[in-house]
């Protein structure tokens, strides 16, 4: 098998697979159009080599114009994917109005002045606007990881747009003006490096996506699913990475009174509504750095550095709010309290000291009555502490 017929035929069956691969994905995750894109790109892409290097009227017009338009789309589809991706607006007037404008222009030099030379001119510029637009979109998202690869994909695909007519005009890449252009050193480079390009890009949007899933699945996991809070592991993850060199932190146990009751009396679909509704409450009036429901009717805040006054303001304006909400399912009148037990951090203590401590002040805002917020006690060698903490603080006053 020669070098060229091995390319001929390799071209369209990776552009083949990579776009059955992309179309399976994107039917499973019909969310992320750029999939979509993709399949297209690299289905328009292989169909254009098809036309070029299978079908033996390939020098007809009809067929010149129909690969080309393929080769165009293709060019257009996959930087249409690359933004959508990065979630950046798509300038379709401006990649309608080239392909327009291309598209007049190919058809001069192909019936009124024909010239092969032209019409590679005409469409490199049309690959050029489109492809150094989007690498200029591309760069003001504010690029990050893998983001850096789609930069430099999309750049390499502009540099070859440039590249390769700039050596036809210097006649350094002939085009076999004379017998047939697929025969021709600039058709070659094409059939050369167009799979490198096109594997390269199918691999790193596949990356991309596997990563990006990756992500989800992570973030899934660390997630509550009635209420979108963080869960517990969530919560400990979050609390290991702030609560280093936070001297004022704070944490805030929240359980909703007498739950079990609205469970027995009004059904365990209400009792998730009402979950689902002190979540909400939390979320808005705690102003914590994490909230994450911890148990069945248990929910836990933590601050990063917030004051006693300030913790207590906060615990207040969640009772209040508690007494302004309407819980689905429950009579107009049935009102949900919570009981909160509060905790700032004492010394260097751990994230278990600090909740054993929240838990056992959460215990007596119960035992007093509920629908309250108390403040714990610190234990006695805590107590030992501020007190020196404070006598310091008075003696660098005076």
């Amino acid at each position: 098998m020669s070098g060229q017929f091995f390319f001929t035929l390799l071209n369209p069956a990776v552009a083949a697979i990579l776009a059955v691969t992309f179309l399976v994905l994107w039917r499973k995750r019909s969310d992320q159009l750029y999939l979509a894109m993709l399949a297209l790109a690299f289905g328009c892409s292989g169909v254009a080599f098809a036309i070029n290097d299978l079908l033996p009227y390939f020098e007809t017009p009809a067929s010149r114009i129909a690969a080309n338009l393929m080769f165009l789309v293709a060019i257009a589809s996959a930087c249409i994917g690359g933004l959508l991706r990065v979630g950046q607006p798509v300038p379709w007037r401006l990649f309608a109005g080239t392909s327009a404008i291309c598209a007049v222009l190919f058809s001069w030099y192909l019936f009124v002045a024909p010239s092969t030379e032209a019409r590679i001119y005409v469409v490199s510029a049309a690959y050029v606007i489109l492809t150094s637009k989007t690498v200029w979109m591309l760069f003001r998202a504010t690029p990050r990881g893998l983001d850096w690869l789609f930069v430099g994909l999309s750049s390499a695909l502009l540099l070859l747009a440039i590249l390769r007519p700039a050596a036809t005009l210097l006649k350094q890449l002939d085009i076999n003006s004379a017998g047939s252009f697929r025969d021709s050193a600039y058709w070659a480079t094409v059939q050369a490096v167009t799979p490198v390009i096109a594997i390269a890009m199918g691999l790193a949007f596949l990356f991309a996506l596997a990563s990006r899933l990756f992500d989800e699945l992570t973030a899934e996991a660390n997630r509550d699913f009635l209420t979108g809070l963080l869960n517990r592991r969530g919560f400990d993850k979050g609390v290991q990475k702030l609560l280093g060199g936070a001297p004022d932190a704070a944490v805030m146990i929240v359980d909703i009174d007498n739950f079990k009751l609205v469970n027995d009396t009004y059904g365990h679909g209400t009792g998730d509504q009402v979950i689902a509704a002190v979540a909400r409450v939390l979320t808005k009036q705690g102003e914590a750095d994490l909230v994450a429901r911890t148990g069945g009717e248990e929910f836990t805040l933590f601050y990063r550095a917030i004051q006693r006054p300030t913790l207590l303001e906060h615990a207040e304006a969640i009772r209040h709010e508690m007494t302004q909400t309407e819980f689905p399912g429950l009579p107009y009148d049935r009102y949900v309290t919570v009981s909160m037990g509060l905790h700032p951090r004492i010394k260097s203590e751990s994230i278990s000291e600090m909740m054993s401590a929240a838990d056992r002040a959460l215990y007596d805002a119960k035992r007093a009555g509920k629908d309250r917020a108390v403040l714990g006690a610190p234990p006695l060698q805590a107590r030992a502490f501020i007190h020196e903490r404070r006598v310091g603080s008075r003696a660098r006053a005076v």
